[in-house]
């Protein structure tokens, strides 16, 4: 069984490879939110949880390293979302 890649002119398959990069981008770009998500969003959560149960146990105040910490968590959510990836804007 062969595989036929031609789609009609030169033209048109040039435009045909370009979208099929384009999907792959676009593919990859969905990729790295969802594994961002995965990797980061769990331990804000966790992280946010703990902070605030340890406070109504304890009975203190919230610690400024504690809530640093949570917060550089939270932001590494952010770091991992596409805009910020400069392979996604190559193509």
């Amino acid at each position: 069984m062969e595989f036929n890649t031609k789609r009609g002119d030169l033209y048109t398959d040039k435009h045909y490879a370009e979208l099929l990069e384009v999907k792959k981008a676009i593919r990859l770009a969905y990729a790295h939110i969802i594994a961002g998500l995965l990797e980061d969003l769990p331990f804000t959560i966790l992280g946010t949880n703990y902070i605030l149960k340890s406070v109504q146990v304890g009975g203190g105040e919230l610690s400024l390293m504690a809530m640093l910490s949570t917060a550089s968590s939270s932001l590494m959510v952010l770091s991992s979302l596409p805009f910020s990836k400069a392979d996604v804007y190559a193509w």
